[in-house]
């Protein structure tokens, strides 16, 4: 295991340990009185909405790797799509995943170009159902959000702004080839001016000559509008399915009141704004924004809540991609 990767496990462990430090000595009260009213069926409810999570992203991941390499078969997908949420959780910006993801789909059989392809097209139909999602929701619930939590209006159309630049982005790699390298000769002579990069003369070779494989495997995608749709139900599947697990621990701390669509779209919101902090699964950011959006909903109970919510999202997938990792690793396949 990489010094890095240790360190990062050390930094998620620590938060960890935090958490049930402030739940303990800080917000006892509360949490005793939310542990009362806790009921146990729906806290494996909930878990099983992480399962069903996973595993539509494995379904998707694996529609398309299916298109590039039709070999390839669906469990050595979940175990790309549970090491890909292991590292992501654990690099800043979530982006170790992919590369690890791309090491294990060639180690597989999957040619590197394939691969490549494979995850950046699921990348981007979930980027642009995020942002849809995202506007959907803040459009249907723009009345709740200015009135009850006007003050995060600011945070909240700066996370779909970002999303949608990042979208911009995705899109005009893949479908705008030269406008992709006017980009990024660009910003390649910038680097070399700023002496960031050197060779850049070779740097913009690799980079035009790693457009042009990426676009040639990416028509295989382009060309089947069927797989593209199917990946965008599975996508707003699984985000539903994500979004809902509040809900769940809503109903398992015997609340109630609270239509589950707001749930929902609030924990889209905490999604879109969380996602971009620059710390390994945006702790801090995370468990903050959280507990802004929902404060108003679990009053009380909201510490415990968060401690909950992140267990089940966080630590959980970390968990169970971590012991993937290792036993895939000592298998040498």
């Amino acid at each position: 295991m990489r010094k890095s990767t240790k360190i990062s496990l050390a930094f998620c462990a620590f938060a960890f340990l935090f958490m049930v430090f402030y739940l303990v000595f800080f917000d006892g009260k509360q949490v005793y009185n939310a542990l009362k009213s806790v009921k146990v069926p729906y806290i494996f409810i909930a878990v099983l909405f992480i399962a069903a999570y996973l595993f539509l992203e494995t379904l998707a991941v694996h529609a398309v790797t299916k298109t590039v390499h039709p070999p390839h078969k669906l469990r050595r997908t979940m175990v790309i799509t549970l090491i890909g949420h292991y590292f992501n959780c654990i690099t800043p910006f979530a982006t170790g995943g992919q590369p690890m993801q791309i090491y294990y789909m060639t180690r597989y059989g999957v040619s590197l170009g394939g691969s490549v392809v494979a995850l950046l097209s699921r990348f981007i139909v979930y980027q642009f159902v995020l942002t849809i999602y995202t506007a959907a929701v803040l459009f249907a619930n723009f009345s709740y959000y200015t009135k009850e939590l006007g003050g995060l209006m600011f945070l909240t159309i700066i996370g779909f702004s970002i999303n949608f630049c990042v979208l911009f982005a995705l899109i005009t790699l893949a479908f705008f080839k030269k406008t992709a390298e006017k980009i990024s000769h660009g910003a390649i002579k910038i680097a070399a001016k700023l002496r960031l990069v050197k060779e850049a003369k070779k740097k913009i070779a690799y980079i035009d000559e790693e457009l042009e494989h990426y676009h040639k495997n990416f028509e295989l995608v382009r060309k089947n509008p069927l797989l593209v749709f199917k990946l965008m139900i599975l996508s707003a599947l699984q985000l539903t399915v994500f979004f809902s697990v509040s809900f769940v621990i809503y109903r398992g701390l015997g609340l109630s009141g609270v239509s589950p669509f707001i749930i929902i779209s609030n924990q889209a919101f905490v999604l879109m704004i969380s996602s971009f902090v620059p710390l390994p699964g945006a702790i801090g950011a995370a468990e903050g924004s959280y507990g802004l959006f929902f404060a108003p909903i679990f009053g009380e109970s909201i510490t415990f809540s968060v401690f909950l919510w992140r267990v089940l999202t966080f630590y959980l997938p970390i968990t169970a991609g971590l012991i993937t990792t290792v036993l895939v690793s000592a298998r040498k396949e």
